[in-house]
């Protein structure tokens, strides 16, 4: 088990990383984020941040809950978060001024992104890991190879409950299905309830999620 990562100015990110979109609702995140994650590095806990303003400048203020409490952090508007193991990060010091998020991020916390909403629409959510980093004066790299197996073990729950293509109309009126970016079930419906305005619309069922690349549905919004 590595140690805290303090000095994060000295090191970046090596390679892509990983990540993962998706449409589901709060309360199935919250879900799996209680039953899905690998017990071996338990008890998890959720990160965020607030920002702040101090004078002229902007300052990131650290937020720690249990994981039971996911859905009561998010009725507070946050959306970013970060779940963390105690047993590979026993302790996770933020230093006051500190980027919350780049600390998160070095130490190779499992980032999600869920309930970001733009344009008074629901944006698609995602989860992500830096799972390298290489330090900018002596090259040495670290992997964060446990977090990546949680990355990855929260990826095949959340896949396991999309069921739907998305789609996208762009300004030309070309409208797009995405079999990369997939929904739940219980999204769709809150979609087609009203509920919830997405900023993509539900397309065809897909039960099986395999990656594909996108499928142009027409090329014209009229017909």
């Amino acid at each position: 088990m590595l140690g805290v990562i303090a000095n994060i100015e000295d090191w970046i990110r090596a390679g892509r990383g990983k990540s993962f979109q998706f449409y589901a609702t709060d309360q199935e995140v919250a879900h799996l984020l209680q039953i899905s994650l690998p017990s071996e590095y338990r008890p998890y806990s959720i990160v965020s941040y607030e920002i702040v303003r101090e004078g002229n400048n902007y300052m990131q203020i650290p937020i720690f809950c249990e994981m039971h409490d996911f859905l009561k952090i998010r009725k507070t508007g946050l959306w970013q978060f970060f779940i963390r193991s105690h047993k590979l990060t026993p302790t996770l010091p933020v230093n006051r001024g500190e980027s919350v998020l780049g600390v998160c991020v070095t130490n190779g916390l499992v980032n999600l992104q869920q309930g970001c909403v733009l344009k008074k629409k629901f944006c698609e959510s995602s989860i992500g890991v830096v799972d390298k980093i290489s330090n900018k004066h002596t090259g040495e790299v670290i992997h964060h190879t446990e977090y990546a197996n949680v990355f990855n073990t929260l990826k095949k729950a959340i896949r396991s409950i999309l069921r739907y293509t998305s789609t996208h109309t762009w300004k030309n009126g070309q409208v797009e299905e995405s079999k990369d970016v997939l929904m739940s079930e219980e999204i769709v419906q809150q979609y087609w309830s009203g509920n919830v305005v997405l900023s993509a619309v539900p397309g065809s069922p897909h039960p099986n999620p395999h990656k594909n690349r996108p499928r142009i549905i027409t090329t014209s919004a009229n017909t």
